[in-house]
Parts: C-alpha cells; structure tokens; sequence
C-alpha cells in the first residue's frame, strides 16, 4: 500500500484511543516517506517500505537572506514554521541572489534559471510537491525536489541553494521539509 502524504500503514491494531489524542500533534509536524536506495538512476528516489525507513520532516520557511558583496558564501536561514528552531545554510552568490529577487519580487524580463525551471516542470505537466532537506554529511546539506509523476512522489537529488531557489518561485512557495535529525545535530 502506497505511504500517503500523513499516515502510515501498520500490521497490528493500535491503541485507538491514545492515537486519536496524539494525531493532531502529528498531522501538524511530520510528513512521513519512505526510501529507497536500489534504482536504476542513482539521483532518484522511489517509495519503497522497509523498516526503519521512516523519516520526521519538519515544515520550516524561509527567515533570513545575508547577501555579502566582500565574500563567495552568502547566508540563508530557515526556521521552524510551528517552533523556535533555526539554522543557517551557505550558498551560493547566484542562489542568493535569484532567492533574494523573488522574495523581493523584483521583475525579470527574461526567466533566470530557477524561473526557467518552474516553468519547464509545468510545461511539461510535472507537479512540484515540495523541498526536502535530507542529509548532512561534513558540514555539507543534501536536498531533493519532491515531485509528482504518475500520481507517485519521486525525489530528485538538489543542491538545498537550487531546491529552496525553486520553491520561492512558487506562489505560494513550496513547503520546504528539514529532517528533524538534521534539525538535531545544527539546532
């Protein structure tokens, strides 16, 4: 049975009572995947069920853009949409920047590449569902675009810069997910 967007099946029957009183409080905070890792293409990610698979994902937005003319990293910030946590990414000057424009709608009479992107995604009927913020390796933050294809959920390896750069395109932007064990290791 294919994961939805907030529930999760499971094979022995819960204790209905207490889940009804914690539901809210989950439905509000996560968004439960499932992973896979043996595809053909090695940058996309299809839903297959295992155990331990599963994944918090924290709803944050986007709070802060430090553009610095003296230095090559420039600075975002995300915070939790429904907390108090926060954590800053480096990207780079050209992110920043179309990042920058588009929150500050600033008009462009030509699409930049992140423009580009959204519009080609629709031009070709490919619904964007959100961002993801999955991994942390050496300092280093991974990302994958979550789309829709066939009525499945695929993930599409990004650099975090292009992947929320592509959700503020969006109107309203994108959700964009942050790993709440990420969360736990930079907050």
């Amino acid at each position: 049975m294919p994961c939805t967007r907030f529930g999760v099946s499971v094979n022995s029957e819960p204790d209905v009572s207490a889940f009804r009183l914690i539901l809210p409080a989950i439905l509000a905070r996560i968004c439960v995947r499932k992973c896979c890792s043996d595809l053909e293409t090695p940058n996309i990610t299809r839903e297959g069920v295992r155990a331990g698979d599963f994944r918090v994902l924290v709803p944050m937005e986007l709070h802060r853009i430090i553009i610095s003319d003296i230095r090559d990293q420039q600075v975002v910030y995300l915070r939790e949409v429904d907390g108090e946590r926060s954590f800053p990414i480096l990207i780079g000057l050209f992110e920043a920047t179309s990042i920058d424009r588009r929150v500050r709608q600033v008009p462009q009479p030509r699409p930049a590449t992140h423009a580009l992107m959204k519009q080609m995604l629709e031009e070709l009927e490919i619904e964007v569902d959100s961002v993801v913020i999955n991994n942390l390796i050496d300092h280093t933050y991974y990302a994958v675009i979550r789309v829709k294809r066939n009525g499945e959920i695929v993930e599409i390896d990004s650099r975090p810069s292009d992947a929320i750069a592509l959700a503020v395109q969006y109107s309203p932007a994108l959700t964009i997910y942050v790993e709440d064990s990420i969360l736990d290791q930079v907050t």
